[in-house]
C-alpha cells in the first residue's frame, strides 16, 4: 500500500523537501559611514529576467524594500518624490526635457540627491533563473539589494537571497521570501 501511495506522490509532483534561501552579505568601503536618508530607485531585472518581471512583481519588490528599510531604521525617499523634485525644476528652466529622475544622466541624479540632502541610493535587483525541474517549473529567484554612497558612488552593503519558486502564487511567494531574506541577513551581518 505504501508503494502505491509514494508513486502517487511522486507523479503528481509531490515535494517533501524545502530548499531554505541561500544569503549573502557583502560591505563596502562606505560600510561604516552612517548613509541616511536614502533614496529608493525602482527594482531592476537582470537582463535574463527582464521577459519574466511583471510590473506587478516590481512593485511589490519596490514596497517590500522600503518597508523592510523603514522597519531597520532607515530614512527612506521614493522615487516618485525625485520624479516631481525633477519636474519642479525642468520647469523652472525654459527648453528643459520633462524627464524622470532615472531617464537622468548620473551626474545630475548625483546633483539633484546632493541637493536634497540624500545620503545613499538603493538598488535592487531582481533575477530569475533558468528552468531547474520541468515537473515544477522551478526557478532560482535572487534578489539583491545594495546601498550606494550617492557623491562617490561607494558601495556600503550588499545583501542578496536565492530561494526557489515556480509558476503563479509560488513565484511571488519565492520573491517576497528572497527580498525579506536580503533585509535580514543585512541586519543580522
Amino acid at each position: 500500500m505504501w508503494k502505491v501511495l509514494l508513486s502517487a506522490a511522486l507523479l503528481t509532483g509531490c515535494r517533501y523537501s524545502f530548499e531554505r534561501p541561500f544569503a549573502r552579505v557583502h560591505h563596502g568601503p562606505a560600510h561604516r559611514h552612517g548613509i541616511d536618508p536614502v533614496a529608493a530607485l525602482p527594482p531592476q531585472c537582470s537582463d535574463a529576467a527582464s521577459h519574466r518581471c511583471t510590473p506587478q512583481f516590481e512593485r511589490a519588490l519596490a514596497s517590500l524594500t522600503r518597508m523592510g528599510l523603514e522597519l531597520a531604521g532607515h530614512n527612506v525617499v521614493d522615487t516618485e518624490l525625485l520624479n516631481a523634485e525633477t519636474l519642479r525644476r525642468a520647469e523652472n528652466v525654459e527648453g528643459a526635457a520633462k524627464v524622470k529622475f532615472t531617464e537622468l544622466p548620473l551626474h545630475e541624479q548625483q546633483a539633484l540627491l546632493g541637493a536634497l540632502g540624500i545620503q545613499g541610493v538603493v538598488r535592487t535587483t531582481l533575477s530569475i533563473g533558468a528552468l531547474k525541474s520541468a515537473a515544477h517549473r522551478d526557478r532560482d529567484i535572487t534578489v539583491s539589494i545594495a546601498v550606494h554612497r550617492v557623491e562617490d558612488d561607494a558601495l556600503a552593503w550588499r545583501a542578496s537571497c536565492t530561494t526557489v519558486g515556480g509558476e503563479g502564487d509560488r513565484f511571488g511567494a519565492a520573491i517576497d521570501e528572497a527580498t525579506r531574506c536580503a533585509l535580514e541577513a543585512k541586519e543580522l551581518w
